[in-house]
């Protein structure tokens, strides 16, 4: 096998294919050749792109050029593949970096891992899809299809950033055994909910084997053993997109589209000649230089590996309060879809359950969902029981007191809304709008719009 790399240099790990299967077919697969944990062969994957067989070069689906035979050119570009690229929490990466190679090789492990229980959560619920019948309208689950998985240990800047990127070339099995490209879609829907149930996994190896205790950090999780301060050191690719989103005016956290755009179009190259133990003895010295030292400060970890006292039994699943986790789902927002829901509750048990326990978790909140309505894809959108007898009452009240509300003089809100000079003129309106003559009225806004601020304000201002 010839390993075709991610990026050319000494760092990265070669590819190894991964072959998922949704369906078991009796028919003949142009991907029987390739196993699971072969290398990424260059030859394979160069056919697989081009839409050919692996093993021969027969054309398996037209990529491009002539269409249908009509003689026009298409204009459509071939997409080669899907890249699904899953990161470790930052601490995870440092801990990584500054570890002995025994640790390393620990924390390579329990990442891998990880990454392979999403990869077959994907496999089993049939999220990668093709397009068939008349327009490509009809969605179903491809049946088999190959994936090249390349893990790296650095960011552009040269930090530690332990992450695998699952290239998902464009060529699949579909359930009628015909041959077609993959869709992309619905993995985008549970992206979100697999980068939650990845780090659920994460926690609960680097728990069992390790012994590091995870605390929730906002969505994320952070290992305390690591110093916020060490973290932010390695973290130059992050601050450089935050300074950059700051100077446009906009917060990364409430646009991530926005912040991925940004990211995209401020990458830098990757560097080629680079040695891992040069980069190591640079890591350790910046730590050391920012007051901390990796060897005494990971001595009783590094001891605990040397004593081989890893495979521990795992912490039993926690107890699931079904009522608080659908408090959780919808604390701040009233309708999801259920890829929504997933990643809400696997966020909210990432240190505290496996993927395991997180999916049978959200199992047991699925039954006491209500569906309201449908997404233009036709997939259910959920709401909770508790926030429709909330609206209900809203309504009663509303009607009851029909006749009883008097708006603020608009001369007089104006008077107060002058002392309260943080808000923008769209929360102004807002509360402007909130007191008028109407007995009932409705504000929306996007998540971050300054709601809460808002809503704070308001209460001033109708006292």
């Amino acid at each position: 096998a010839k390993p075709l790399g991610y990026y050319d240099n000494e760092v990265d790990l070669p590819g190894l294919f991964y072959k998922i299967r949704h369906a078991i077919s009796s028919k003949r697969s142009p991907f029987d050749a390739i196993r699971t944990g072969d290398i990424a062969d260059s030859d394979i994957i160069t056919r697989l792109a081009a839409g050919q067989d692996p093993r021969t070069g027969k054309q398996l689906v037209r990529v491009s050029g002539d269409q249908a035979g009509t003689g026009r050119s298409s204009r459509r570009r071939k997409v080669v593949g899907y890249d699904l690229q899953i990161s470790a929490p930052k601490s995870v990466s440092v801990l990584y970096a500054l570890g002995s190679p025994h640790l390393r090789s620990a924390i390579q492990s329990a990442h891998g891992r990880a990454f392979m229980r999403v990869l077959r959560y994907i496999e089993q619920e049939g999220l990668i899809i093709t397009r068939t019948g008349a327009r490509s309208h009809r969605h179903d689950s491809a049946s088999e299809m190959v994936a090249s998985l390349y893990t790296h240990i650095l960011s552009r800047d040269l930090d530690p950033q332990l992450h695998t990127h699952g290239v998902l070339l464009n060529l699949c099995v579909r359930p009628d055994g015909k041959i077609g490209a993959i869709d992309n879609h619905r993995l985008k829907q549970y992206g979100g909910a697999i980068a939650a149930l990845y780090r659920c996994e994460l926690a609960a190896i680097l728990g069992a084997e390790l012994g590091l205790e995870a605390v929730r950090d906002e969505r994320n999780f952070k290992l305390p053993i690591v110093p916020d301060a060490i973290t932010r050191l390695f973290s130059k690719r992050r601050i450089a997109i935050e300074a950059a989103a700051e100077a446009a005016g906009f917060d990364t956290a409430a646009d991530r589209k926005r912040a991925q755009k940004l990211s995209n179009a401020t990458r830098a190259a990757k560097k080629k000649g680079l040695s891992l133990s040069a980069l190591t003895g640079d890591w350790v010295r910046q730590a050391r230089e920012a007051g901390f030292d990796p060897v005494s400060a990971l001595a009783e970890i590094e001891t605990r590996l040397a004593r081989d006292q890893r495979n521990q039994p795992a912490a039993p699943s926690p107890t699931i309060d079904t009522q608080a986790l659908l408090d959780r789902v919808f604390s701040h927002k009233a309708l999801h879809t259920w890829p929504q829901v997933l990643r809400v509750i696997a966020e909210e048990l990432q240190v505290s359950a496996s993927a395991d326990a997180a999916l049978a978790a959200a199992e047991s909140v699925r039954s006491a969902l209500v569906a309201v309505d449908r997404t233009m894809e036709g997939d259910a959108i959920y709401t909770s029981e508790g926030l429709i007898r909330a609206e209900h009452d809203l309504l009663r009240m509303a009607q009851a007191g029909r006749g009883s509300w008097h708006g603020v003089a608009p001369r007089l809100v104006e008077t107060v809304l002058a002392r309260e000079t943080f808000l923008s003129a769209e929360q102004r309106d807002a509360i402007a709008h909130a007191l008028n003559d109407d007995a009932m009225v409705a504000i929306e806004g996007p998540p971050g719009a300054g709601k809460s601020i808002m809503t704070a304000a308001l209460h001033d201002v109708a006292k």
